[in-house]
């Protein structure tokens, strides 16, 4: 899916990001293959070919069955895990095709913020 797009799919290994996503059975970083391809705002145009392109493998990840928990963070364009504030907001939303409320990945990506780990889960409390 990312080859698709364009985009680099690699795993991340960094304690920090095991921090971060400490129930996580796989950790990735999927975007850019190096810094300053495009403007450090791309992630607030939702309009933006990049911001479409991960919202569309983001909502194809949320819809598949095995997948209890999806959650991501956003970057400008360099490493995703430098410069993060001692305390991040989670954004939290459920997984669940089922429930009324349920919000996709696509649906959040038309207003994504730094510093921000959005949730998806099929958990009601996020975890």
């Amino acid at each position: 899916m990312a080859k698709a797009q364009h985009l680099l799919l690699q795993e991340e290994a960094r304690p920090l990001a095991t921090a971060l996503f400490s129930k996580a059975a796989l950790i990735f970083h999927l975007g850019f293959d190096q810094s300053g391809v495009t403007a450090a705002n791309w992630y607030q145009n939702p309009e933006h070919p990049c911001v479409a392109a991960i919202a569309q493998i983001l909502d194809t990840l949320a819809g598949w069955a095995a997948i209890e928990q999806l959650e991501f963070l956003i970057s400008a364009g360099g490493d995703p895990l430098a410069n993060l504030q001692v305390q991040l907001d989670r954004q939290i939303y459920k997984l669940d095709s089922a429930a009324s409320d349920r919000v996709s990945p696509s649906e959040v990506c038309s207003r994504l913020a730094t510093q921000r780990i959005y949730v998806f889960s099929s958990h009601t409390s996020g975890d």
